[in-house]
């Protein structure tokens, strides 16, 4: 396949540096990242191939209520899930940014489903004299029941999309989860602070194998692609059983530790 710098079709002005962009699945809807912590929405029109002028934007603050994270910060991964926002009522949009933060919106209309916390991601690892800008982004099953993502202490850490219902009465906000389960891929995180997962994706249900016994069948696993900052890619599988004690973990009080899932 020959590549060329072709004909600009369309083009908007976001006034901010772009630093991650997502897009719906029926093209309808794109999604631009920025520095400031902000995502930009516009309508595509799909016929002419050209992104709708001004009237077609909505403009949203990736933030905190209140606190040090009331500022914006930069967006560092955007994932679309569903239809075009006009259209769609069921369409959600993950946001990860470089407070350490991950967010799950509608899309629609921008309302925050649940708040993501556990891991670090501050957009830069130093060691020493050193430093290494990062651009970590978080990632969702297919069937929307986990998300993972990689941190710059070294872990991956996995998220029930809702804290469950036993979560919730003991105090637990059904819009936030604090408590994710952690797969550690380095052991000594304080002396190679270089070496964290930068990227993860959970492969399709349909692609995990089955077993050829009886019992073997029966077990269900989800399995990851894990990509390093220092160049390897892992694939590591996480087994039913460890899902349904994630779904459990969130009874945990505010203040333990999370759990640590073995690889």
């Amino acid at each position: 396949m020959r590549c060329s710098l072709g004909k600009n079709v369309s083009q908007a002005d976001t006034k901010g540096v772009v630093t991650a962009l997502a897009i719906s699945e029926d093209g309808e809807t794109l999604v631009a990242g920025l520095f400031e912590g902000k995502c930009i929405f516009y309508h595509l029109l799909m016929k002419e191939m050209k992104i709708e002028d001004e009237r077609g934007k909505s403009i949203a603050s990736i933030k905190s209520t209140k606190g040090k994270n009331s500022r914006g910060h930069k967006i560092t991964g955007l994932q679309y899930y569903g239809k075009g926002k006009k259209h769609d009522s069921n369409a959600k949009l993950l946001v990860t940014t470089v407070d350490s933060r991950i967010r799950l919106y509608r899309a629609q209309d921008m309302m925050l489903l649940c708040k993501y916390r556990g891991g670090k991601v501050t957009g830069e690892v130093n060691k020493g004299e050193t430093s290494m800008s990062t651009q970590i982004s978080a990632t969702i099953s297919h069937d929307f029941s986990l998300l993972a993502s990689g941190s710059e202490d070294g872990n991956l850490c996995v998220w029930t999309r809702y804290p469950s219902p036993s979560g919730r009465l003991l105090g637990y906000r059904k819009d936030r989860n604090n408590q994710p389960h952690v797969l550690k891929f380095c052991k000594n995180a304080s002396s190679d602070k270089f070496k964290f997962p930068s990227a993860a994706a959970f492969l399709p249900v349909e692609a995990v194998p089955r077993g050829g016994d009886r019992e073997r069948s029966r077990t269900k696993f989800r399995y990851l692609a894990v990509g390093m900052s220092t160049g390897e890619v892992h694939v590591v599988r996480v087994e039913e059983e460890v899902k349904l004690s994630a779904l459990q973990q969130n009874i945990v009080m505010e203040g333990d530790s999370p759990s640590q899932l073995s690889m």
